[in-house]
């Protein structure tokens, strides 16, 4: 694939009804402690005014942690947007940035379990390449692609019980999957994550 997406966006589900509040102090709190190391975190947002949309955003440079209550399910996302790693250079590049923006996921759930908030729900995510003109032709109706996608995925959590299909969206939105693992997969990939 010559073209990448810039930006990827991985969304995991929480167990329970969440109240986005909880999430500024808490957001602010990863500030203050420097949580993710190779990021660097920048401000919390409140978009809480927006429907179905984003709700509190904790800002890095290389990518957003979200409160994301889009399409009704509340979850948290993990946005990566820039500072993406060379990898080995036989790597496919797309599936390097799709495992980059997976281990963000994993360490931001990761980082709520001793928190007063709501767990992730662990056999469920869903994914989307934002940047669709990014990507050549439909990638919906793309099997290369899919099949680069549940490669990934299924390599990253160890496991080729899964599924993976294209999320039902309209066609001017962007491209993403909807994909089911083992219970807890979520919390247990097969590669240590970066620190």
């Amino acid at each position: 694939m010559d073209l990448l997406p810039a930006r990827i966006k991985v969304k995991l589900f929480f167990t329970d009804p969440v109240e986005p509040n909880d999430f500024v102090p808490l957001f602010h709190s990863w500030i203050q402690e420097k949580r993710f190391e190779d990021h660097l975190l920048v401000d919390v947002a409140d978009y809480r005014h927006v429907p179905q949309g984003p709700s509190i955003i904790l800002v890095a440079h290389e990518a957003d942690f979200i409160v994301d209550i889009e399409d009704g399910r509340a979850g948290l996302a993990y946005l990566r947007k820039r500072g993406w790693p060379a990898g080995d250079p036989s790597d496919d590049p797309l599936r390097v940035r799709i495992r980059t923006a997976l281990s963000g996921a994993v360490q931001a759930a990761a980082a709520l379990e001793s928190a007063p908030v709501p767990g992730i729900e662990g056999g469920e995510l869903a994914l989307w390449l934002i940047d669709r003109l990014s990507l050549r032709g439909r990638p919906e109706r793309d099997p290369v692609l899919l099949q680069t996608i549940r490669q990934e995925l299924s390599a990253f959590f160890a496991t080729d019980d899964l599924t993976v299909e294209p999320l039902d969206r309209d066609s001017r939105r962007s491209f993403g999957v909807h994909a089911r693992l083992p219970s807890n997969s979520l919390l247990v990939p097969s590669k240590s994550l970066p620190a």
